[in-house]
């Protein structure tokens, strides 16, 4: 399924407006995958065109006229280093002015500071330094582990992709062609009917059924219909091991059942099955969709074991909970010390 097919869907089915955050934490993984399948393309095609037309980025070498012309501009632009007999010798008096004066012993130094001073300087530096790292430490311990710099990078171009793909979807559905549309509401995004069909809708639903709502009793009754019908009322009774005469008054007031005529048998009872009322509710195109006897005794199967597992799991850890405070109250016993745990044992 395809990115916008699965937007769509979650749109559809949301009952309240769904958010871009919500839709960015469900669909990241498939638009993460969408966006390196791109690239991988985008990689593939781009190694394609240079096997099929060669790398152009190599140089071209040059001609040795070209060589030697440019080899004489750039030594006319960088002339080579005089040397020391081009330059001449220097006067004596000439290198005394430039050798450097040098200081005597009992000369201070134009740097030298105050030894008192220097001390008091790295005092405080060392302090503000202590108070700026503990400062962030401290603050560290509060805040939550923050994203690192892949994780946000993803985030945004997840919302990225998302948003072009919600902007794709309002277009499409803004077409004439389209009954409904793709609204943004209270910041998130809603599925509804356009507003020029309002009185055709409005119509309609003034005509739908209310939902129905069945007892335990009456489910019991039309899983036992559905799944051994055409059946009577006494086979019914002889399933469930209760009378089952007033929920199958109450099935029929509700057209979930009908009746299927009458039983070849003494006393001739009523047969009853379940009517195009009851696929409609349940949402099956036939019978045949309905869930087989095999895999109810499969899922009664798997539950028993998860239910004897857990019951045993409950068990050895009451056991272990029970042995444990005495082992502590015998190693405690030289102390005269009784352990909390012994103490609610024993209230």
């Amino acid at each position: 399924m395809s990115l916008k097919a699965q937007v769509e869907a979650l749109i559809y089915a949301a009952e309240e407006p769904l958010m871009l955050d919500q839709l960015a934490v469900l669909l990241k993984d498939a638009v993460l995958a969408e966006l390196a399948a791109a690239r991988d393309a985008q990689a593939a095609a781009a190694a394609a065109d240079a096997a099929q037309f060669g790398d152009l980025s190599g140089e071209t070498p040059l001609l040795p006229e070209l060589n030697a012309a440019w080899e004489q501009e750039l030594s006319g632009l960088c002339p080579s280093t005089p040397t020391a007999g081009e330059l001449g010798t220097p006067d004596p008096d000439q290198q005394t002015a430039l050798k450097p004066e040098s200081f005597s012993e009992d000369d201070e130094p134009y740097f030298a500071t105050d030894a008192a001073a220097l001390s008091e300087f790295a005092s405080r530096k060392d302090s503000a330094e202590a108070a700026g790292v503990a400062a962030p430490e401290a603050a560290a311990r509060k805040r939550q582990p923050k994203k690192s710099e892949q994780e946000l990078a993803d985030d945004k171009a997840v919302r990225a992709r998302l948003r072009e793909v919600l902007a794709e979807l309002v277009a499409d559905y803004a077409g004439e062609e389209r009954g409904m549309e793709i609204r943004q509401v209270a910041g998130g995004f809603r599925m509804a009917t356009k507003p020029q069909h309002h009185d055709l809708v409005r119509a309609f639903a003034k005509g739908l059924k209310p939902p129905i709502r069945l007892s335990l009793a009456a489910l019991e009754t039309l899983a036992v219909i559905a799944y051994k019908q055409p059946v009577t009322a006494p086979e019914i009774a002889d399933i469930r091991g209760v009378d089952s005469a007033g929920v199958l008054g109450t099935l029929l007031d509700r057209k979930l059942i009908t009746t299927a005529g009458r039983k070849q048998v003494i006393g001739r009872p009523m047969q009853y099955k379940t009517s195009k009322e009851f696929l409609l509710r349940f949402g099956l195109n036939d019978l045949n969709e309905l869930p087989s006897m095999e895999e109810f005794s499969q899922l009664a199967f798997d539950s028993a074991i998860e239910e004897s597992t857990h019951t045993a799991s409950v068990g050895q850890s009451e056991a272990t909970a029970e042995a444990t405070p005495e082992t502590t109250s015998e190693s405690t016993a030289g102390s005269g010390e009784v352990p909390e745990a012994g103490n609610a044992l024993d209230q």
